[in-house]
């Protein structure tokens, strides 16, 4: 394989080796120059001095004597010029976000040498282009004019107006801001490069080399091309370009689109290197269509078995290329151990780490903080959670913490006081509230310090190593940012600041160490440009994302920025094309992956040069579908054998046991459902675990019903109630709020304190509503039977039955807790108040027992099975009628509480009697 930067090492060391000291190396990127330096030090047959190797960015720095400025702190300066010029009093929250868009803007402008005054001039009188711009060309006139030609100087739009305004200050913004720069000397990268193509003008440029070498480079800014001229003019330049014959010749081809002219104006100098071997007929592409994002990664690990790859081989042999970065996590998990050393270019990226999420949920915890009646701060139960189960907080052992986590499940704590959450020193600066972003940020630093000694203080290994080093950059961003408000003095809004700070660790990544030199290379498109591979698997090749599709962000429109030279959409695409082509020109083997699913905006679609490598005959491609073999086997049948453990639980529900269990009617309903279900449920007592609800679901409404009407009978004298009585209890609202507040204490929330309304929020609040009007409708239809009185609310009832169980004949315990039973008219009532669907009819005794039978009637078997144990464990001789108070029925013109039965009947007849 034909090496571009080994050639260039070679040419170079051959023609100055005797000054290699006096000359300078420009890259477009950091990583060719550290490729570049070791093939150089392999020629190197002695010691000498090393060229001087450096990024284009570092280069334009050294000859401006500029600083590069932070991206915060421009925004910062361009929010105070705009506030001063607009005089609009804009809150910098409204501002902030394109302030960004707006300091691209300027940084095109500045690369691109573009008049500023002459770009945000109000053009509406198409007569001043042709006036004022004879410098452009005819087609660039012709695109300024297009998007002028909608705008009369008579009569604006809304629209335009706003446009309008805003452009007449662009200017003047733009000068104050850039002049605000200069005179502290830093600024941001296309300032800097316009400082050096001013000092070329006024003829003020220092040479510190005799030789300059340009390496790799595709398309150049209007700077860099001022700089190229006067560096070749004084012959002290030279340029190496990094391209194949077939896209620079084919006119159409936009991977030449700037080479072509670039190699015209620049003539390079002779090489070594093979610069036609994009279609040679060795080469192999393999196109792979994968069925999901995360698939691609799988299949490097055979790709990489294929290639012959082992962790011996040199750095040139395979290099793995994240068109998507989300998925270096997923490939690095991928791949084997034998893999070897492995360089990774772009850095983990920390919001992928536990020190960004514990940032996340303290933010988090400070935006859901309320105030409650009594001043008190109260914190949302899924923040406070959140924060007590992360792993810097709780390790597991804390018990404290533990029962703290336990405590708020099992009282159902909603919002909690922050002086219940502090049983330690870290936690007791966790739980207070921040009542600014400057406090906030006080308080996040105290945090991430007491996290970064206690993780210090521990048992030290490679992962506290790691994840020290994660704290201590969440450390610092939150500094800076705190040290840039203050030094700026600026007081943005609570949310910008948590949406700035969110923004900077989002984008913050975390070098990995190694040898950059060695091993396998996981890199992104950028960190590809002028590095050659054996080997080249490429992943997420999906129109969208290689080339990408998004629309550029700009204060200026397409055609402005097309007249002007700024750069466009055609740009982006070109060099986009020119990446991927220079990438695989040199490479034996290119495997291209894409992930066929579509999902939003991705389409599953491939890239567009996939299409194209695919109908160009001249190269030979061969493609493969992965896809999921999907068989639906049966679902294996649960079996579950009578063990010795078993047999001695359910010799617990004998009457011989000494334990106080028993088959209550739900327990037998469950039986009869599904025996597995019973036996997790009543044998292994395996639960459902312990969840904070926020809304109240069906089974707390009945249990806060039942709750409520047991309170209001018990208020009775002697239990015997009358119409009097009820239709007080209904008048009297405050007393049903109370019952009601009562039981949602008891029931919900599992508080010491009485709750309020005010504590009642979202769904609750209509929930308490409606629990208030059946309150009212079940008292009401209580008056229609009354005078009657209460036997007994809510009572456990117990008694054994006689089972044979195949070998012997065994009491086995059954009861369970009746609702309310009372007695009317000489007969006595069995009442299960349902506040969820259920049915009076069934039609036969034999019917409640089919468990194949999807309807059958659980609730109407509940309430004959309470009949019958009441009987048995009273000795009634009385009429006992089994009834159900069902909510939703309680509506109807003719409510009636009993159970109805067909027997033999062919109509459905009450059950006076059980």
């Amino acid at each position: 394989m034909a090496n571009f930067l080994k050639a260039v090492a070679e040419k170079i060391y051959r023609d100055h080796i005797d000054d290699l000291a006096d000359c300078c190396i420009v890259f477009p990127n950091r990583r060719a120059g550290l490729f570049f330096n070791k093939y150089l030090s392999e020629l190197a047959a002695k010691p000498l001095w090393s060229p001087n190797v450096c990024t284009v960015s570092e280069f334009m720095q050294k000859l401006s004597g500029f600083q590069p400025a932070d991206e915060l702190n421009l925004i910062f300066e361009l929010y105070n010029i705009y506030s001063a010029i607009r005089k609009s009093g804009e809150a910098f929250d409204n501002f902030y976000f394109w302030g960004e868009i707006l300091l691209n803007d300027f940084d095109d402008i500045d690369k691109n040498l573009v008049n500023a005054s002459h770009l945000f001039q109000n053009l509406a009188d198409i007569r001043e282009i042709e006036d004022h711009f004879d410098y452009l060309t005819e087609e660039q006139l012709e695109a300024i004019r297009s998007f002028w030609k909608t705008f009369s100087p008579k009569k604006y739009s809304v629209h335009q107006e706003d446009f309008i305004s805003t452009w007449s200050v662009l200017a003047e913004i733009y000068h104050e801001f850039t002049q605000s720069l200069i005179k502290r000397e830093t600024g941001y990268d296309g300032l800097i490069c316009r400082q050096v193509a001013g000092m070329i003008d006024n003829g003020a440029l220092p040479l510190k080399y005799s030789h300059y070498f340009f390496v790799g480079f595709n398309v150049l800014t209007k700077c860099e091309e001022k700089l190229f001229d006067h560096l070749m003019k004084a012959g002290a330049a030279e340029f190496y370009w990094d391209y194949d014959e077939h896209y620079v010749r084919e006119t159409y081809h936009e991977a030449g689109h700037f080479l072509r002219a670039n190699l015209k104006k620049y003539p390079p100098s002779g090489l070594s290197c093979s610069f036609s071997e994009l279609r040679s007929p060795d080469k192999e592409i393999e196109i792979i269509s994968a069925p999901t994002v995360l698939a691609q990664a799988k299949v490097c690990h055979r790709i990489l078995n294929e290639t012959g790859y082992n962790g011996n081989l040199s750095a040139e042999h395979t290099a793995i290329v994240l068109s998507d970065e989300n998925l270096l996590m997923p490939v690095l998990y991928s791949l084997p151990p034998e893999t070897g050393a492995i360089n990774i270019t772009m850095g983990y990226p920390l919001k992928n780490s536990p020190a960004y999420t514990l940032v996340m949920s303290l933010l988090e915890l400070q935006k859901t903080a309320k105030k409650s009646g009594d001043g008190r701060w109260l914190f949302y139960h899924r923040n406070v959670l959140q924060l007590l189960n992360h792993p810097f907080i709780n390790s597991g052992s804390d018990e404290g913490i533990n029962q703290l986590i336990s405590s708020i499940s099992l009282n159902n704590k909603i919002y909690i006081p922050g002086e219940e959450l502090r049983p330690n020193d870290l936690l007791s600066k966790i739980f207070r509230k921040m009542e600014d972003f400057s406090e906030v940020a006080s308080y996040l630093l105290a945090v991430l310090h007491q996290v970064f000694s206690e993780i210090k203080t521990g048992r030290e290994n490679e992962n506290t190593r790691i994840q020290l080093e994660f704290v201590y950059h969440v450390y610092l961003s939150v500094k800076k940012l705190k040290s840039l408000l203050a030094t700026w003095n600026m007081q943005p809004g609570f949310e910008i600041c948590l949406r700035i700070l969110e923004k900077i660790l989002v984008n913050l990544r975390i070098p990995f160490t190694g040898e950059p030199l060695a091993g396998l290379q996981v890199m992104g498109i950028l960190e590809t440009r002028s590095l050659d591979f054996d080997h080249v698997i490429i992943l997420s090749m999906n129109e969208g994302i290689f080339p990408s599709t998004g629309q550029m962000t700009s204060f200026i429109p397409q055609n402005i920025r097309k007249g002007f030279g700024l750069t466009t959409t055609e740009h982006r695409d070109a060099i986009f094309a020119y990446h991927f082509y220079r990438l695989i020109q040199r490479a034996n083997k290119v495997f291209l992956l894409y992930n066929t699913h579509s999902d939003g905006l991705k389409s599953g679609e491939m890239s567009r040069y996939l299409y194209q490598l695919k109908y160009d005959k001249e190269y030979r491609v061969k493609e493969k579908n992965l896809y999921f073999d999907i068989g639906f086997s049966p679902a294996p049948e649960i079996k579950i054998s009578k063990q010795e453990y078993i047999l001695r639980k359910l010799e617990q529900f004998t009457d011989r046991s000494d334990s106080d269990l028993y088959l209550s009617p739900s327990a037998i309903n469950t039986w009869l459902d599904c025996r597995l279900k019973f036996c997790f449920r009543y044998i292994y007592g395996i639960s459902e675990p312990e969840e904070v609800m926020e809304d109240i679901d069906p089974m707390v409404f009945g249990n806060i019903l039942h709750h409520c009407l047991s309170t209001i009978y018990a208020q009775f004298p002697d239990k015997k109630i009358n119409a009097g009585g009820l239709e007080k209890a209904v008048a009297d609202k405050n007393f049903i709020d109370e019952c009601l507040l009562n039981a949602l204490n008891n029931e919900f929330f599992g508080t010491s304190a009485l709750v309020s309304k005010d504590d009642l929020s979202g769904r609750n609040i209509l929930v308490f509503e409606v629990l208030h009007k059946y309150l009212l409708k079940i008292l009401k239809t209580d008056i229609s039977y009354s005078p009657f009185e209460i036997v007994d609310l809510e009572k456990k009832f117990l008694t054994t039955y006689q089972v044979n169980t195949g070998n012997r004949l065994t009491e086995v315990r059954t009861g369970g807790r009746i609702d309310r039973i009372d007695k009317v008219q000489n007969r006595i009532r069995i009442i299960d108040y349902k506040t969820g669907m259920a049915e009076r009819r069934f039609i036969d005794i034999p019917s409640l027992f089919e468990r194949e039978n999807d309807k059958r009637n659980k609730a109407a078997l509940q309430a004959l099975i309470y009949s019958a144990i009441f009987n048995r464990c009273t000795g009634n001789t009385l009429p006992v009628e089994p009834g159900l108070y069902i909510t939703g029925n309680l509506y109807g013109k003719s409510f009636d509480y009993r159970l109805e039965f067909k027997g033999d009947n062919k109509n459905y007849q009450p059950l006076n009697n059980y």
